[in-house]
């Protein structure tokens, strides 16, 4: 895969994990001033568990609550979660 290939495919891990924890992709993309997605980016696309993380994606439920235990971004996912709630409940 070529790496401008592989960086794609992380994105779209990114996205779909976003999307299965109900974090709105674009929302996360400005959240915080951008703090959340700058953070989470690089650690993504330096992952070294893609394959492991897409394969999830494919058999995990609708919707989930946590990220799974291998994701080095689940803390930070859990906490943009945690602002969206807050805010759409203000």
């Amino acid at each position: 895969m070529l790496v401008i290939d592989r960086k794609d495919h992380r994105l779209s891990n990114m996205k779909m994990m976003l999307e299965i924890l109900g974090i709105d992709p674009v929302e996360f993309y400005t959240q915080d001033h951008g703090r959340y997605f700058a953070s989470a980016l690089p650690t993504c696309q330096d992952c070294s568990c893609d394959e492991t993380c897409h394969e999830w994606l494919m058999w995990a439920p609708a919707r989930l609550r946590w990220a799974p235990g291998f994701c080095p971004n689940a803390q930070l996912f859990a906490w943009a979660k945690d602002d969206q709630v807050r805010k759409d409940l203000v």
